[in-house]
């Protein structure tokens, strides 16, 4: 804070102190709306969107039921948890992007039963856990062939992405800002 010596009215006749004040006041910088080109050509590709609020990374698997989801795969011997989920990121969305996983710790899970035509016959169930990660650098870029397809979404838009029983599933583990 800095302190200024002023006097209430100017002696030559000016304005008083209060005029010049208002005055000032009137002439204060608003700030900037939070919107962004990509805001507002609507480009779900770009982290440059939504401000400050929380965008998650969905991708899509080429095909039609439960298409869209959140980047997943299965635990190699001997791997963490967590470790996975960096080296899945990795593999489906593409080297390119810089990745903190916060925490050892799955943020929640969701289990479901493997469709017959998966050919999974040694499996009768999958468990898919969830980690937080943030994205301190970089894109996804996807291969096109396991995943053909993103999207940096806020909680409210992966609603519209998602098979309902998905969405009754995650929307509890995702952050409404």
């Amino acid at each position: 804070m800095i302190g200024l010596p002023v006097e209430d009215t100017d002696k030559s006749g000016g304005k008083s102190l209060a005029d010049q004040l208002e005055e000032e006041a009137s002439l204060e910088e608003k700030p900037m709306p939070r919107r962004h080109r990509a805001d507002e050509e609507n480009d779900v590709k770009s982290l440059d969107r939504a401000g400050e609020r929380n965008l998650y990374l969905l991708v899509k698997k080429p095909r039609k039921a439960n298409a869209w989801q959140f980047p997943q795969g299965g635990v190699e011997e001997e791997e963490a948890l967590h470790q996975t989920a960096l080296r899945e990121l990795k593999e489906e969305c593409g080297p390119n992007m810089d990745v903190w996983i916060v925490g050892r710790q799955p943020i929640g899970h969701y289990g479901y039963a493997y469709p017959k035509e998966a050919g999974l016959d040694t499996f009768e169930n999958a468990k898919i856990y969830f980690f937080k990660g943030h994205i301190l650098a970089g894109q996804c870029n996807p291969d096109g062939k396991e995943i053909v397809d993103f999207a940096w979404l806020t909680k409210q838009e992966i609603q519209k992405y998602v098979e309902p029983h998905y969405w009754e599933a995650v929307k509890d583990m995702l952050s409404d800002s």
